[in-house]
């Protein structure tokens, strides 16, 4: 793996004043994400972004660092002892609670939910190169509810006894993520200045459940809603569940269960193989 020695001054300095202390061999490890650029177009496209960060678990220390993407090429580096030993990578880093969890968050801003980038991916450190083939570890949902009113303050997606937010344990070979019983949903605020079209992309754990769109204020949250009813909708690792635009003003859609989800595609630049 590809490590450029660092010493910081401090640390020099520090090792100076003090016989019993030694500096820390810092480094800077690199991985690559084989992938040119992270988001999922309307195609269900997925690219990496400036700034993208993960995180990577360094059993040595039994700590997450955070890596980051500079430049939006999939090239991620930090700043770590020599002596680190790289086990699970997790996408994005926000979403890491352990090396067999992560944690979907129950509010979302309209921006982030528009933009969809916060979807668990898994990879391995590979023992002899610092390649990292990350994999889905959920579904997607996709949806657009055109001509909602400024008036309205929030949008909630809720699954009928199910958990779609909180923290979830990786199982299986990929690692995917399940639904558990519950009730915790997702809030996204609103703060719209006209009338809009409000687009959202949201991770969905995966198995079959029946869930709600709803979309109001604090006071009154079900002024629109679209639900599946009663019917449970399956919802599979790396399928992206894109549903035709609802209009607000359509009280109380019955929205088709069974959706078919689509694969999820990847631009990329090597003839790498993500699923």
């Amino acid at each position: 793996m590809k490590r450029t020695l660092y010493i910081a001054a401090s640390l020099l300095a520090l090792a100076a004043c003090s016989k019993n202390a030694a500096p820390a061999d810092l480094v800077e490890w690199s991985f690559e994400a084989v992938a040119t650029k992270a988001a999922i177009s309307d195609a269900g496209v997925f690219s990496w972004s400036a700034g993208d960060q993960i995180k990577i678990w360094d059993n040595t220390t039994s700590a997450f660092v955070t890596f980051t993407d500079k430049v939006g090429k999939g090239v991620y580096t930090a700043e770590a002892p020599r002596t680190s030993v790289f086990s699970t990578a997790i996408y994005p880093a926000s979403v890491a609670a352990g090396t067999t969890s992560v944690t979907l968050p129950a509010t979302y801003s309209a921006d982030e939910a528009a933009a969809g980038k916060t979807f668990p991916m898994v990879a391995e450190v590979s023992a002899t190169g610092n390649t990292l083939s990350f994999k889905h570890a959920a579904a997607l949902l996709r949806f657009t509810i055109a001509g909602v009113s400024e008036e309205m303050t929030q949008l909630t997606v809720t699954a009928t006894e199910k958990n779609i937010s909180g923290t979830f344990s990786l199982a299986g070979s990929p690692a995917a993520i399940a639904a558990t019983d519950g009730a915790a949903g997702v809030t996204i605020p609103l703060s719209l200045s006209e009338t809009s079209n409000v687009e959202v992309t949201l991770p969905m754990p995966t198995g079959s459940y029946a869930y709600s769109i709803k979309v109001g204020t604090a006071a009154a949250p079900e002024l629109f809603q679209a639900s599946t009813g009663a019917a449970a909708q399956t919802f599979e690792r790396a399928k992206i569940y894109k549903l035709g635009n609802l209009d607000f003003y359509l009280n109380d859609i019955l929205l088709e269960s069974d959706v078919k989800g689509e694969d999820f595609t990847v631009e990329q630049d090597n003839p790498y193989n993500w699923n």
